[in-house]
């Protein structure tokens, strides 16, 4: 980054703007949502989590983490709603979480990416794994 080290999730919203239109090729949105994973790789996140933090559309990441849990990359789980939840019609959320295959692979994956990014461009608006 320009600054600093700082990774891609303590961007400003006009930050994370700059580096999408900087970084609009296919992969960017997979490694920024690894990278999202493989900062906290045993938590459990809802791809409205995901949405929110990286700014991506719906219509990227939902079909993105499907991909990755079928790729092996991610394993998820629905909630149970309770027959008391105030609101019982809604569908259960669906937490995804790295897979122990995701774990292994992920850390590299992200690094490697992050390294080639930042030695092939001035340097600005590149995320660098925490």
């Amino acid at each position: 980054m320009s600054e600093d080290n700082r990774d891609f999730f303590e961007l400003t919203p006009k930050e994370k703007r700059k580096y999408w239109k900087i970084h609009r090729y296919p992969l960017a949105a997979f490694y920024i949502v690894l990278q999202y994973f493989v900062n906290n790789p045993d938590k459990k996140y809802t791809g409205y989590e995901i949405i929110r933090v990286t700014e991506l559309k719906s219509g990227t990441v939902y079909p993105m983490l499907v991909r990755m849990e079928s790729n092996n990359w991610l394993k998820s789980e629905e909630e149970e709603v309770e027959p008391t939840d105030p609101h019982p019609s809604r569908p259960p959320r669906i937490y995804y979480s790295l897979s122990k295959g995701g774990k292994r692979r992920g850390r590299n994956t992200a690094l490697e990416r992050f390294q080639h990014d930042t030695s092939e461009s001035s340097g600005d608006m590149v995320p660098v794994p925490a």
